[in-house]
């Protein structure tokens, strides 16, 4: 789904050459959600997979908040499915029941009801760390070969450092450092209202940082009501196949920008109820 740019233009500057070609790693920094920094990134990967190019394209977000990239096994089971290939499974083995104890010793003339607690062991992980290195050794193999065609872009949200070990010292060590060259754009979320994040030993330094307005200045207003305005035209031809004047669609959001200054993260929230309204409402 096209997400639309609402403002973040000089941010969304910066980032182009990497959107567009370049591999590299870059910071984004903000302070809390008042900055609205999931729409920031919900833009970033709308604008980054449906950038105008006959390659593909495709991107991953790891965030600890989400269950599928919480743990490093789920990050490089979400690498796989974008580039089709096949991770190692871990050897089976027939189950292993270690109790299974019912009703001993009881006597009942009726019904009893019994609760037997079964524990079954289909999986031997004594290979574990060389079969993690394996899959890592898989997903960077199959990276390459994606980048020597495409673009992949890799997000990581804001969070702990030591949440953010595996994936430094495990993929990024060990194979995607080596892929910058060939194109890959990590973009790394920093929250600078959470100081005790940290930094971990492996991390690169950053070639570029941006930073998310808390607020809308005078130039950043003029951008959004221009955006909003341009966001507006479109949807009622869309919906309604109607032509709105530029002038018309712009006295329409002003109000809408100027109440939502101070609050970037409610002016987004909010926006598609009023666009709603205003489609519904165009003649």
């Amino acid at each position: 789904m096209t997400v639309q740019k609402i403002n973040w233009r000089s941010e969304f500057g910066m980032l182009e050459p990497y959107i567009a070609e370049r591999g590299g790693v870059v910071h984004v920094r903000y302070r809390g959600d008042v900055c609205a920094p999931d729409a920031f990134l919900a833009t970033l990967k709308s604008v980054f997979e449906e950038c105008e190019t006959t390659r593909p394209r495709a991107s991953v977000r790891i965030d600890p908040d989400f269950f599928t990239t919480h743990y490093l096994g789920d990050v490089l089971h979400a690498f796989a499915d974008k580039l089709d290939c096949t991770l190692e499974a871990p050897k089976s083995v027939a189950p292993v029941i270690e109790e299974f104890v019912v009703a001993s010793g009881n006597e009942s003339e009726g019904d009893m009801d019994v609760t037997a607690n079964i524990h079954m062991h289909t999986s031997d992980y004594s290979d574990a760390p060389a079969l993690r290195n394996r899959r890592v050794a898989i997903v960077c193999n199959a990276m390459r070969k994606f980048l020597a065609t495409g673009r992949f872009m890799i997000v990581l949200n804001d969070a702990p450092a030591r949440d953010q070990a595996p994936f430094w010292r495990d993929l990024w060590e060990k194979g995607l450092k080596e892929l910058v060259d060939d194109g890959l754009f990590l973009v790394k979320m920093i929250d600078e209202d959470k100081q005790q994040q940290g930094k971990h030993p492996d991390e690169p330094k950053p070639e570029q940082t941006a930073a998310l307005p808390i607020e809308f200045d005078e130039t950043r207003q003029r951008d959004a009501i221009e955006d909003l305005a341009k966001i507006l035209i479109h949807e009622v031809k869309r919906i309604k196949n109607l032509e709105v004047p530029l002038e018309t669609a712009t006295q329409s959001v002003r109000a809408f920008v100027y109440s939502h200054k101070r609050s970037i993260s409610r002016l987004h929230t909010e926006w598609s109820g009023v666009l709603m309204q205003l489609v519904r409402d165009a003649r």
